[in-house]
């Protein structure tokens, strides 16, 4: 959803994403999926990995 924002009101959110605080939510989100990533069923497991890393990656390029 906050990529969505980001995309419609880009100058927003270049003010007000902070990279730190991606870098921390992707952290968060890594180390939830080493706990967690087992539960999750074989075939959407390196789906789920590879959507969230995109979105890191697109937020990445917000904020200052």
């Amino acid at each position: 959803m906050l990529v969505i924002l980001a995309k419609k009101y880009t100058v927003d959110a270049n003010l007000l994403i902070k990279i730190d605080k991606v870098q921390e939510w992707k952290t968060v989100f890594n180390e939830w999926f080493e706990r967690c990533g087992s539960k999750i069923p074989a075939k959407y497991r390196d789906g789920i990995k590879t959507n969230a890393d995109e979105l890191f990656k697109e937020l990445e390029q917000y904020g200052h």
